[in-house]
């Protein structure tokens, strides 16, 4: 990889075509594989947009994955091929440019890499040259050019219909040659589906998979008896991906409490023994299953970490602590050319304050989410409330949502089938037996109040999450379908307060590697002590 920072995901659109984005610059980015429907909805207006026939509708789960990302892996495929076959234009007054104008995108590709990559430092020599000089040095740097991996997000415990083991199908069977990304928890059929696919066993020719695994925890110990169980398979982590359970945006898992500084601290003492466990494992299974022609990895895994990190001295900090790797969220939500978002949500983004990202109940998986106080989903859970509050009767707006994407669903007592606690069919009891309580004494007034309002923040983030990208398809007239507006979900980490606008890529990325202007304030508090505060906020949630 040429960079030291990747584009994590972010909720289910938000970087559902980054990779089409960015990639073409040597930069990583992540998809999230939770909802396949918005994903086809992606590949049928790409189609339409560039005139291009990109098959029927797919009718399964796995095979909408599959050609979704086989759409992807061309574009970005032909979006590197045509960004490699420029000239470089840059002279010497190529790196105080500060939005790029007048420079093409190779030029762009190099500005954006960190002041320490030996394909900057020969870039700027080229510059330097003339004549066929530089047409013979220019060759060369061109050929160690690298494009973004395409990587992919899957929530383990999705259950609605094997949700999981279907994105591992589609991602398995796509021509893509990237990592697959495990997130949320533990699930074994999910590893013992990724077991069942040659793509991800190193192979002897390479000695690296052509899909790699990575396993995004939140300590030492998840990450141990994850790698055990993989490395049984012969299966290879390729990366640990460390995540602030407070302050990456989205759920806030709090998890033992330790900060994103006290965990990567531990990884840096234990990598070896992390390597030399898994190590073992793989040679064992290699050694008892000759016929599949595994080997065991021949370098320790990467180990990455993300969480609130937005500026380059909280960059360097964590590459110091030991980190090969950092991933970057939140900031990329005001980067039209990163991320997916709708005009509206993203202006929100753009006037957001220290007090506008919250921790919330939003979330029906009841884990407090950090949501953004102002956007459309939010203010409707709350006009909703309040008009229940000041007439249970008045059913124009009842609390809950339909249910389309069932992902959610769980088991919960009480109901015959399992159910979403954002759902119309959860609320209505739930606002009952809140009423039943409140009648007999059993709870307060107060209380039933504070219960009606919990119950009422709940998001239908199964689809809200994915709307923005939908509006900016139909923004973009790339949407041939319906267009009406529904409620937005967009929950950001607490820094986007100290971004105040929308900026280009090669802003940003110079911004994250301090070889251009902050863009940040200067009494901005450090990510570490965010961390912090959130911990605490979380434990008393």
């Amino acid at each position: 990889m040429v960079h030291n920072i990747h584009i994590p995901v972010m909720g289910i659109c938000y970087t559902a075509d980054t990779p089409i984005r960015v990639a073409q610059y040597g930069i990583t980015s992540v998809i999230s594989l939770v909802d396949d429907g918005l994903l086809e909805e992606y590949r049928m207006a790409y189609g339409a947009r560039l005139g291009r026939d990109v098959g029927p509708a797919e009718t399964s789960r796995a095979a909408r994955i599959r050609a979704y990302l086989d759409f992807v892996a061309s574009e970005v495929e032909e979006k590197f091929r045509k960004l490699c076959g420029h000239r470089i234009g840059g002279g010497k007054d190529a790196f105080a440019v500060g939005t790029a104008g007048g420079l093409n995108a190779k030029d762009r590709y190099f500005l954006m890499l960190p002041a320490d990559s030996p394909l900057r430092a020969e870039y700027e020599a080229v510059c330097e040259m003339t004549g066929l000089r530089r047409v013979a040095a220019e060759a060369d740097l061109t050929k160690k050019m690298e494009a973004g991996e395409i990587q992919v997000n899957i929530m383990v415990n999705l259950n609605h219909e094997n949700a999981a083991i279907e994105a591992v199908r589609g991602f398995a069977k796509s021509k893509v040659c990237g990592s697959l990304v495990l997130s949320a928890g533990i699930n074994l059929s999910v590893f013992e589906e990724i077991a069942k696919h040659r793509e991800f066993y190193c192979q002897p020719s390479t000695n690296c998979p052509r899909k790699k695994i990575i396993l995004k925890v939140s300590d030492y110990r998840s990450a141990l008896t994850q790698g055990r169980y993989l490395a049984k398979k012969g299966l290879e982590v390729y990366e640990y991906r460390i995540e602030s359970g407070v302050n990456c945006g989205g759920h806030a898992f709090i998890g033992a409490g330790k900060t994103l500084p006290e965990v990567l601290q531990e990884f840096a003492e234990k990598k070896s023994e992390l390597f030399e466990e898994t190590h073992r494992l793989i040679a064992k299974f290699a050694e008892n299953n000759a016929s599949a022609n595994v080997v065991p990895p021949e370098k320790p895994s990467r180990i990455t970490a993300q969480g609130g990190l937005c500026t380059a001295e909280e960059i360097c900090q964590v590459l110091d602590l030991g980190a090969d790797g950092v991933g970057v969220a939140t900031p990329f939500l005001l980067v039209p050319e990163a991320t997916s978002c709708d005009k509206k949500t993203r202006t929100l983004l753009a006037h957001a304050g220290e007090n506008d990202v919250y921790l919330s109940h939003a979330s029906p998986l009841g884990i407090p989410f950090q949501n953004l106080r102002t956007s459309t989903a939010a203010a409707l859970c709350r006009e909703k409330a309040a008009q229940y509050l000041q007439n249970a009767s008045d059913t124009r707006r009842p609390i809950g949502f339909p249910c389309t994407q069932h992902y959610l669903c769980r088991k919960i007592d009480g109901f015959e089938k399992e159910i979403c606690p954002a759902s119309l069919e959860y609320a209505s009891k739930r606002l009952a037996d809140i009423a039943a309580d409140e009648l007999s004494g059993k709870i307060t007034a107060a209380a039933a109040r504070e219960q009606r309002e919990e119950l009422a923040e709940h998001e239908c983030i199964c689809r809200f999450l994915g709307n923005a990208g939908r509006e900016e398809l139909r923004e973009k007239a790339y949407h041939s379908g319906p267009s009406p507006k529904e409620p937005i979900t967009v929950c950001p980490g607490p820094s986007i307060a100290y971004f105040s606008r929308e900026y280009s890529l090669l802003e940003m990325m110079q911004h994250l590697y301090g070889t251009g202007p902050q863009l940040t304030p200067a009494n901005k508090p450090h990510a570490f002590e965010l961390e912090k505060r959130l911990l605490a906020q979380a434990a008393q949630f």
